[in-house]
């Protein structure tokens, strides 16, 4: 049994394997696509032309919803295959109680974190002569500020997308990787897999850097609840930022 609290013994071995974190990947990809495809052909045969309208004047609105879905999909998945059949249950996946030390410190955490990634962006910045961040536009649907596009935003990268997220990358992926590998070659092959998936060539750097903080606070910690703050408070100050620039019409990178 691992203790509540401390550093948790990542080397024991983990019941599940490659194939059941591929298993969560491709069936959530399958039920993401149906589930799409369905909500469409309801729309299409069923919605009304204002309703349809308004959903497509939301951009922000519509990104919200279809990635809340889409990471409560993962969830589900990483439920269904991982989660149900172990005897700790959510405990095995990272979901302890966290040390109070490691929490206590997690301000002083985040800020070498953001400064980290201001480091990075800045050489790329230096590099390339010029830093366009995609995620700005989805953040902000290329329209200026409202309340409704602010907190939808902030509930899915400052809440929904930390959780699962750490769930995946930490809990599930690192967990494994963790159970069969140093901790050094663990942490950078996470934070690799974790970069990548975001498929944004400018952030690589920073997301890697990031991933590689993440992974060592939840090895240290040996709970997911370090990570999943570090994480949630990164990307609500993102928002944040974005979104007060909005308010004062100051021009945003794209």
């Amino acid at each position: 049994m691992a203790p509540a609290t401390g550093r948790l013994n990542h080397r024991r071995a983990v019941s599940w394997g490659i194939i059941d974190i591929v298993i969560v990947l491709v069936a959530s990809v399958i039920v993401a696509v149906a589930v799409v495809l369905i909500a469409g052909l309801g729309i299409r045969l069923f919605g009304r032309e204002d309703a349809v309208a308004l959903v497509r004047s939301q951009p922000v609105l519509l990104s919200a919803i279809t990635g809340t879905v889409v990471y409560l999909i993962i969830f589900a998945m990483i439920y269904l295959r991982i989660v149900r059949r172990q005897p700790d249950g959510w405990r095995a996946v990272g979901f302890r109680p966290p040390p109070v030390l490691p929490m206590a410190l997690a301000p002083l955490i985040l800020i070498g974190q953001l400064t980290t990634v201001a480091v990075m962006n800045s050489l790329i910045l230096k590099l390339t002569g010029a830093f366009e961040n995609p995620q700005i536009d989805k953040i902000t649907g290329g329209q200026g500020f409202s309340w409704l596009n602010f907190g939808l935003m902030l509930f899915l990268a400052g809440g929904v997308a930390p959780v699962v997220e750490e769930l995946f990358f930490r809990g599930v992926l690192y967990g494994w990787l963790r159970s069969r590998l140093p901790v050094v070659v663990a942490v950078l092959i996470s934070a690799a897999l974790f970069a990548g998936a975001h498929v944004i060539p400018i952030l690589l750097p920073a997301l890697f850097v990031v991933g590689i903080i993440l992974a060592t606070a939840y090895e240290l910690s040996g709970s997911l609840w370090l990570s999943i703050l570090l994480h949630a408070l990164q990307n609500s100050l993102a928002v944040i930022v974005i979104f007060v620039a909005l308010t004062m019409h100051l021009p945003l990178p794209r």
